[in-house]
């Protein structure tokens, strides 16, 4: 991106960050292979989950209430992660994904327009 003239860029701020601070931090994430999956993962597989998102604790964006309900209702059940995942898409809040390099689903939440992540949170691991 060009600017002329040292002209200004205005963004919108996210938790501190500019949207241009967001996209260049998940490029380099995936760039280093942090965010690349290279793990499958059995979906029928039976998983016990545990330690939900504690709710605000600190982040720049709270959990979305309807997410944390969920959370902590698979807290401590055994099923299948196919299951989980089903439970956790029926509150159409987000992107709900399995993340098997770290055993946990995550939560990924966008700006108002749906271009850019705003916030990414682990809404509850498994083993």
């Amino acid at each position: 991106m060009r600017v002329k003239n040292k002209q200004k860029i205005k963004a919108p701020k996210f938790g501190g960050f500019t949207k241009f601070d967001l996209v260049v931090l998940l490029y380099l994430l995936e760039k280093e292979g942090r965010m690349k999956f290279t793990q499958t993962v059995d979906m029928e597989k039976l998983r016990v989950f545990y330690d939900p998102h504690p709710g605000f604790a600190g982040a720049a964006v709270p959990i979305p209430q309807k997410i944390k309900q969920v959370a902590d209702a698979l807290s401590g059940q055994t099923m299948s992660l196919r299951e989980a995942v089903k439970r956790l898409r029926a509150t159409q809040v987000g992107l709900i994904e399995v993340v098997p390099d770290r055993n946990f689903i995550r939560l990924s939440l966008t700006d108002p327009t749906g271009r850019y992540v705003a916030h990414i949170f682990c809404a509850i691991k498994y083993r």
